[in-house]
Order: C-alpha cells, then structure tokens, then sequence
C-alpha cells in the first residue's frame, strides 16, 4: 500500500493549500510543459481521435433513437387514421339505420312518445281543456 502524505503549499497570493506530491508533481509539469509550449501534436491527434469516436459514437445512437421515435410516431398516426376511417363508416351505417327507421316511422304514421301522451289524456277526458282533482293526503280517505 502506497502512503501519501498532504503537504502545504503557499502560493503567490500567501495562500496555503494542501496537495498531494504525486498529484501536484503531474499536474505542475504537465502545466509547465504546456505553458512552455512544448508538447506534440501527436498528443493533440489522440485526444481529437477519442473526441471524434465519442461524437460519432453518440451520434450514432442519438440518430437511432430519433428514428425509432419516428417511426412510433408514424405507426401511431396510421393507426388513428384507420380508426378515424372505421368511426366514419360506422357513424354513416347508424345515420342510414336512422334515416330508414325514420322512414318507416312516417310510412306506418307511428306517433311519437308526445302525441301518445296528448292522446291519452283526450281519450280519457275527451277534451284538450279540463281540471283535474288529484288527492295527495290519504292518510283520512
């Protein structure tokens, strides 16, 4: 087990700050040597080489989810617009069995449920105009 000990460190400011010698060694050399210029453009091809794989990578799969989203989409709209086709052939088969059970109402000279009912109370009374007694305490009768 490799033990690291934290050391201090004061900076231009009079700051102190605590680092680890490995870490700082590194991260000092590797800034000095870019501060300096001198690093290699090989260094430079690899990162824009693993870049360029990422992008392309990723890419790739935001292209494949776009399309898969597309053609859900695309599946939803013709099944809506084959159950709009179905419900318009179904509304136009119920308009025609109306339209024929109309006929035949007027055909046959049925009354509707309001002309029964006017019927009735002519039948009964005899007249379109009368009074009629309706008792609703029964409790004394």
């Amino acid at each position: 087990m490799v033990r690291s000990k934290r050391m201090m460190e004061t900076d231009e400011q009079g700051i102190k700050r605590q680092f680890m010698p490995i870490t700082h060694y590194s991260a000092v050399l590797g800034l000095k040597d870019f501060l300096d210029g001198n690093f290699f453009q090989a260094d430079f091809d690899r990162v824009m080489g693993m870049l360029l794989e990422h992008y392309e990578r990723v890419s790739k799969e935001i292209d494949s989810k776009a399309q898969e989203i597309e053609d859900y989409t695309s599946q939803k709209i013709i099944e809506f617009d084959e159950k709009i086709v179905e419900t318009g052939t179904k509304l136009s088969s119920i308009e025609k069995e109306l339209q024929e059970t109309q006929e035949i109402i007027e055909q046959n000279d049925i009354p509707t449920r309001e002309e029964v009912s006017a019927n009735v109370i002519n039948q009964v009374i005899g007249k379109e105009n009368a009074k009629i007694n309706i008792t609703l305490d029964y409790q004394n009768k």
